[in-house]
């Protein structure tokens, strides 16, 4: 008999709730670059498009984020959140110590 490893994908995000890990990943790296952002509003950001998250984050900080600046705040979000990307491959930490990777 063959044993064969299930692999479950969790899209829409109904089976591991994330939106606190991304939250405070995204407070950890607007800290980071200097941009004052509280959590609740933070918070309401989650599941916004990325133009739409940083057309509020703007509004918002009344900041400066050019092209550098945004692409820093995704590597520092990235780290903070266990999250890397490598040769095709992303690696997520999740709340339970364990680790995931996607091919």
């Amino acid at each position: 008999m063959r044993i064969e490893t299930p692999f479950l994908f969790d899209l829409d995000c109904t089976l591991v709730d994330s939106v606190y890990q991304h939250v405070l990943a995204w407070k950890e790296a607007l800290d980071a670059e200097g941009i004052e952002l509280s959590v609740w509003r933070i918070h309401r950001k989650i599941g916004m498009s990325g133009g739409r998250f940083l057309n509020q984050l703007r509004r918002e900080t009344a900041g400066d984020i050019d092209a550098e600046r945004v692409e820093r705040l995704a590597r520092l979000h990235a780290a903070a959140a266990g999250c890397t990307r490598d040769a095709g491959r992303v690696t997520s930490r999740q709340s339970s110590s364990k680790r995931l990777s996607i091919r």
